[in-house]
């Protein structure tokens, strides 16, 4: 029977993301205190309302209710573990991951509201809807239809479990995609050349392709030698293919040229390679492994580059923008003046930004 399994290595990239030329330009659109001492400071303002803490309190404090660091927020076997060890802990291990993520929002948020740039629910429910189509599917740019919701939110939740990221955490790097969307969207502008060679990727010479998506080698030694027995790539992909929107047309993907940057180089190099009805050897795209059949190529389109000129400059929009929020994200990092108090948290921001290159 094929397995298929989770890609944590597409979650990397979620995690993020010339002359100008009349029609092309979108132009502008219309001191932090330590963990620990905001804890004694939220204490210090319920001193009068609440109760000398107990070492070994007779009720369970209710959720909202504040603790002071030096008192435990557990015991075992009589010996208290302390809410002091247990902060000191969190801050080593996670804060820097945390801290990281909350300033990329809080830097998007100030350069959005310094431009007049709105950001809205909408926007955000957007970058969210993006994202699982992006984890879900690694070839998104050119599978038909609408993804599977159900089965990309249980892959999300299954990433986040697996790289100890919290939902709280995730929603916080949609938030921030969003604002750096904008920004991106603010500064975008394209050149006639630009949107020729985007016209070119949309319209010009392409092949159309099936292909089943699995998870190991071994799975793809056996497609390969069911293939090879007189079964049909369609009806195997259908029955076998992990990725969900192609699966459902047999393994059949959209159209795309060879200058197309949406698909994955290794992807686009073997697709091209082949002829009419000729299969490929396993082609890696992330941690996906796929088998690829060259259904057809399709002659450059006959409609004229001024008919569909608006359709192509919002594709390459889109693209480019996508392209854009990464280095926009590390730019409004290095402009930004982070003061880290705390020096466990900025221990562990510091080693944060130094595995990650920033």
């Amino acid at each position: 029977m094929i397995q298929t399994r989770t890609v944590a290595g597409m979650f990397v990239s979620l995690l993020l993301i010339g002359a100008g030329v009349t029609g092309c330009a979108a132009g502008d659109r219309s001191s932090t205190a330590s963990v620990s001492e905001a804890w004694r400071h939220r204490d210090d303002a319920s001193e009068q309302q609440l109760p000398a803490p107990r070492q070994q309190p007779t009720t369970q404090p209710s959720a909202n209710t504040p603790i002071a660091l030096s008192v435990s927020l557990a015991t075992i076997n009589g010996r208290a573990i302390g809410r002091e060890r247990v902060v000191g802990l969190l801050l080593r291990s996670y804060g820097g991951q945390v801290l990281e993520q909350m300033i990329g929002l809080e830097t998007a948020k100030q350069a959005t509201e310094a431009r007049g740039l709105v950001v809205t629910q909408a926007h955000i429910d957007a970058e969210y809807d993006r994202a699982l189509k992006r984890l879900s599917d690694p070839l998104a740019s050119v599978t038909p239809g609408t993804f599977d919701r159900t089965t990309a939110e249980r892959l999300l939740e299954t990433v986040l479990t697996e790289r100890n990221i919290s939902r709280e955490v995730y929603d916080l790097i949609m938030r921030r995609n969003a604002h750096l969307r904008q920004l991106a969207l603010a500064d975008w502008t394209c050149s006639e050349s630009d949107l020729r060679h985007e016209f070119d990727r949309l319209h010009g010479r392409r092949v159309r392709v099936r292909h089943i998506q699995l998870a190991t080698l071994d799975e793809v030694a056996q497609m390969r030698e069911r293939i090879r027995g007189g079964e049909d790539l369609a009806a195997l992909a259908t029955s076998y293919s992990a990725n969900a929107g192609s699966a459902a047309r047999g393994g059949l993907l959209e159209p795309f040229s060879a200058v197309d940057e949406d698909v994955p180089a290794a992807f686009l190099q073997a697709s091209f390679a082949l002829q009419p009805g000729q299969l490929s050897d396993a082609v890696r795209v992330g941690e996906w492994y796929h088998l690829i059949e060259l259904d057809g190529i399709l002659p450059a389109d006959s409609v004229k580059f001024e008919q569909v000129r608006d359709e192509v400059e919002a594709q390459l929009r889109d693209r480019k923008v996508d392209l854009a929020m990464p280095s926009l994200f590390e730019k409004l990092f290095e402009q930004a003046t982070i003061e880290i108090h705390d020096p466990l948290l900025r221990d562990s921001f510091d080693r944060r930004r130094g595995q990650s290159g920033g």
